[in-house]
């Protein structure tokens, strides 16, 4: 009840709305052009292409509007194969990580993080999936208790000390041991009835945005990797490298 929408009659988004986001809107930015286009289209990027951009037509105002028919095809196939309960073979790219590292940990097994990056066809429908969710998440974060997106530099970040000064001087802080690959598939799945709940909620689900997100659940806890050219899947969460 706390996760407020941010805009009026939150469901299912367009796919270049996905992709360009909602001007002025905070929260809806545009798809993060100098990631990765992802596998396999970064197998096929053209020669002088520097980043996913080869895969859109952008308008004067460099904005874009069309979407290459290769691109095109791939969301129109996994979508429909998650409309008929399949879960498509959405192949998540494993990258280092990069940090420093101790220089007697090199050497050592699962010493060298590392995160994955999802194919642009799967962070363009998660956004049409799941945005409005995601914004209304952020947004809301000091009511949902969590403070995923706080800006260090901001008055927020001020605000967050008072509060925790008037509980008390002693402040506990922790992290997560290998968060992103140990996670139980079930919570992933437990997730996204969350957000199903939250549609239902704040705005409009049909029958087929729910097929999707209920399949994406499977796509992500039970992702399968490329890891430079030997394929594996394993019962994991990726660490998603996503703008959402």
């Amino acid at each position: 009840a706390r996760g407020k929408p941010q805009r009026v009659c939150p469901g299912l988004i367009d796919r270049i709305t996905a992709i360009r986001g909602i001007e002025g809107v905070e929260g809806y930015d545009p798809l993060e052009w100098n990631s990765s286009e992802g596998f396999p289209f970064v197998a096929m990027r053209p020669t002088g292409a520097k980043n996913k951009k080869w895969l859109f037509e952008f308008d004067e105002l460099n904005r874009p509007y069309k979407i290459h028919p290769m691109l095109e095809r791939t969301m129109d196939r996994k979508w429909s194969l998650r409309c008929n309960n399949i879960v498509p073979e959405t192949v998540f790219t494993d990258c280092l990580k990069d940090c420093t590292v101790a220089k007697e940990k090199v050497l050592q097994p699962g010493k060298t993080r590392i995160f994955s990056i999802s194919p642009v066809d799967f962070t363009i429908q998660q956004r049409q999936c799941t945005l409005d969710f995601t914004v209304a998440y952020m947004a809301c974060r000091r009511d949902l208790e969590h403070m995923i997106g706080i800006n260090p530099d901001s008055m927020e970040w001020s605000r967050l000390a008072r509060d925790l000064i008037e509980v008390g001087d002693d402040v506990l802080t922790g992290d997560y041991s290998k968060f992103g690959d140990t996670i139980p598939p079930i919570f992933i799945h437990n997730i996204f009835q969350i957000i199903i709940k939250w549609y239902k909620r704040y705005g409009e689900i049909s029958p087929e945005h729910q097929q999707n997100l209920e399949i994406m659940a499977h796509e992500i806890g039970n992702s399968t990797h490329l890891m430079f050219n030997f394929i594996y899947k394993g019962r994991m969460w990726p660490t998603l490298w996503v703008i959402v």
